[in-house]
This record gives C-alpha cells, sequence and structure tokens, in this order.
C-alpha cells in the first residue's frame, strides 16, 4: 500500500471512529433510557455510563491530534478493552444480535484505524 493509501485509510477510519465514541460518549454522559436498560441487564451499575461517557470523550482528541505517540497507543488500548468486554458481556449474558453487533462493528473501525496508524508511523520511520 502507497503512503497516500495508508493515510486516507488511517484518516478516515480514525475520524469515523471518533465520531462513533462521541456519538457514543454523548449518550453516556446524557444516561439515554435504552443504555441504563442495557447496563442494568448486563449487570453493571449505570454510573459506569458516567466513566466511560468521560473516558472515550477524552480518547478523542488523542486520535485526531497523534502527537503524544504513548498516549495515542494507551488511548487505543482503552477503546479496545472498553469494546472488547463490551462485546464479551453482551455474549455472556445472552442478549440480543442488534445489542452485540455495535461493539463488535466499533471494535473493526478501531481495528482499521490502529493498524494503519502502525502502518503510518513505520512508513514516516523509513522515510526518515
Amino acid at each position: 500500500m502507497s503512503e497516500n493509501s495508508v493515510r486516507r485509510v488511517y484518516w478516515i477510519a480514525t475520524v469515523f471512529f471518533a465520531l462513533l465514541m462521541s456519538l457514543s460518549a454523548t449518550q453516556e454522559l446524557r444516561h439515554a433510557p435504552d443504555l441504563v436498560e442495557a447496563m442494568e441487564f448486563l449487570g453493571f451499575p449505570t454510573y459506569v455510563l458516567t466513566m466511560l461517557g468521560v473516558a472515550k470523550l477524552l480518547g478523542v482528541p488523542v486520535l485526531l491530534i497523534p502527537r503524544w505517540p504513548h498516549l495515542t497507543e494507551w488511548a487505543y488500548a482503552g477503546y479496545a478493552f472498553d469494546l472488547g468486554a463490551g462485546f464479551i458481556a453482551h455474549l455472556v449474558t445472552g442478549d440480543t444480535l442488534e445489542r452485540t453487533l455495535p461493539s463488535a462493528f466499533c471494535w473493526l473501525v478501531l481495528a482499521v484505524s490502529y493498524v494503519s496508524y502502525r502502518a503510518r508511523g513505520s512508513l514516516l520511520s523509513r522515510a526518515r
């Protein structure tokens, strides 16, 4: 893949993912009734919604302004843990496919963003 292609894939996936996480965080911070119901079904206390919403909003600018590589890696890891744990929690509790697939889809977009982030970094380091 050329450097321009990698850069394009990175930015498309990352901006799309940031938008998804911003929307998700907004819903979590306002304690949307469907999310409160889902958290109760999964066995989590509803205050976790506030923690997740704040963490997601803090991670968005870190992904969109990748100037701090270690912090960016931590943001990717945090999102991966959140989405992976959400997916597993939905599976384990026998939740509906409609509620299980969004976390898997977001994790897939995150994976594309992360792989292209790493590829972009290795292309940049080779160019130096």
